[in-house]
């Protein structure tokens, strides 16, 4: 998947650098020189920096509350301190920091339950993860895709149909490319039945 991602960046006129990373930028009369950890020299008008997201858990360390990725919350979205919720990109649900709007509606929708009635439990569903590159769409989805002991793999001009399988031969992810993320829904729906 990566290596067509690439193909259609570079296909778009974008310069895909891999095996290296900006050592050194230079504020230039009409732009930014780049240099690379492979010495490489690259002048561009503008720079963005996509570092990921990561947590921000100094608070809740200091207050004591159990930390890993993410701020540990159970699926009433309470952490280790008693009436102290967590949610959004800082909760770690069911072992994942999982930085998304689906998960983060659900989480605050449990909350609202919490606060109001005691009750509300998250059950968090296969989630459809959709990798917005206008040349080149991913989607994928698999809440239990570590489980994964064989994959089927279809390649096309159109695009890729990766299915995950766990050991007992049940749908437990997937990721489609290009024209084939029209199959995204319908695989969905297995996945959420199995």
């Amino acid at each position: 998947v990566s290596l067509e991602l690439e193909r259609e960046l570079k296909n778009a006129g974008v310069c895909v650098e891999t095996d290296s990373a900006v050592s050194h930028a230079t504020y230039i009369s009409d732009g930014v020189r780049l240099q690379t950890t492979s010495s490489r020299l690259i002048k561009t008008d503008a720079v963005i920096a996509a570092a990921g997201l990561r947590p921000n858990v100094a608070l809740a360390e200091k207050a004591g509350i159990r930390v890993n990725k993410g701020i540990v919350v159970d699926n009433r979205m309470m952490t280790s301190a008693h009436n102290v919720f967590a949610i959004g990109d800082c909760a770690e649900i069911e072992g994942r920091v999982i930085a998304y709007l689906q998960p983060a509606i659900l989480s605050a929708s449990v909350l609202v339950k919490q606060i109001t009635t005691g009750e509300g439990k998250l059950n968090l569903p296969h989630i459809l993860t959709k990798v917005k590159t206008p040349n080149y769409p991913i989607q994928l989805a698999g809440r239990d895709i570590h489980t994964a002991k064989r994959w089927e793999t279809q390649f096309a001009e159109q695009g890729i149909v990766a299915k995950g399988f766990n050991e007992a031969g049940q749908l437990v992810g997937f990721v489609v490319t290009g024209e084939k993320t029209k199959t995204a829904f319908t695989l969905l729906k297995t996945l959420q039945t199995s």
